[in-house]
């Protein structure tokens, strides 16, 4: 079994429905799809606020500085150790993108 997170912002919006669908149409073994994100974006996954991470945006941006790399630092940062956040019942976890859409198994 594996579970998916998905990390995603409301820009992503557009893709994430296709995203998620892909991977639970064409991933084998799935059992959970997450999505990381600060609000609700679907209904056809589990949501995982980024409140409940034990860093944000801003942490981020008090260590680096804020410029327009910020938001790609902390986002490489969360998918990094979202397999350990999210903890879920899988003993695996495919980390996607919200634009990645698996069009076959």
């Amino acid at each position: 079994m594996i579970d998916v997170i998905i990390p995603a912002h409301e820009k992503d919006i557009h893709t994430l429905e296709l995203c998620i669908a892909g991977a639970k149409k064409n991933v084998v073994g799935v059992k959970n799809v997450y999505v990381i994100s600060a609000t609700k974006l679907s209904d056809n996954a589990i949501w995982f606020p980024e409140d409940r991470l034990p860093f944000s945006l801003e942490d981020v941006a008090q260590k680096i500085g804020k410029h327009w790399r910020t938001a790609w630092y902390y986002a490489d940062l969360l998918e990094g150790c979202a397999s350990v956040l999210v903890d879920g019942p899988s003993p695996y976890t495919l980390i996607l993108d919200s634009d990645t859409i698996f069009l076959r198994p």
